[in-house]
């Protein structure tokens, strides 16, 4: 299988969580990877998994600062809490203009959308329940680009075209 957008970077906020781990687990062979956590012990650990599975040692790195990374990165997978969310959101903004951000929640959380605090970055807003996955957001191409990038998940997705 060709490697598909290779040489695009994901950062990976709140890496440790579950739906920020399978993210990085499904996207590994993919996508260069860029992960941050505050557990960087923990998130050091994923990453060595990911490069056991992929064979390539030079596809994940560990990262300490979301804004680092952020800038770095093409594609930011917001995975963290969605408490937090507003506050990163607020730390990444002057790096991430012209960016897709994937805002993860899960359907029982309330959330926030981050649109307002990154008003020159592509929010997809995507909320997870259980094997189902609904994307949303109003940029075309960052809803395509989403959507591949979900594509390598096992959730069932299902796409909503604006932002409510």
């Amino acid at each position: 299988m060709k490697n598909i957008g290779y040489n695009n970077s994901v950062a990976i906020i709140g890496a440790n969580s579950n739906v920020g781990a399978q993210f990085a687990m499904a996207i590994a062979k993919a996508y260069r990877l860029l992960l941050i956590d505050s557990d960087e012990m923990q998130t050091s650990l994923l990453a060595t998994k990911i490069k056991h599975k992929t064979q390539l040692p030079s596809a994940v790195e560990v990262v300490s600062c979301s804004k680092d990374a952020s800038w770095e990165a093409d594609i930011i997978i917001l995975a963290s809490p969605t408490h937090t969310q507003p506050s990163i959101a607020k730390k990444i903004a002057e790096v991430t203009t012209c960016k897709t951000i994937l805002q993860i929640s899960n359907a029982n959380d309330e959330s926030v959308s981050i649109q307002n605090i990154l008003p020159y970055s592509h929010v997809i807003k995507v909320i997870i329940n259980h094997s189902t996955a609904m994307v949303q957001g109003e940029d075309a191409d960052a809803l395509q680009l989403a959507l591949q990038l979900l594509s390598f998940t096992h959730w069932t997705l299902i796409e909503k075209s604006k932002l409510t």
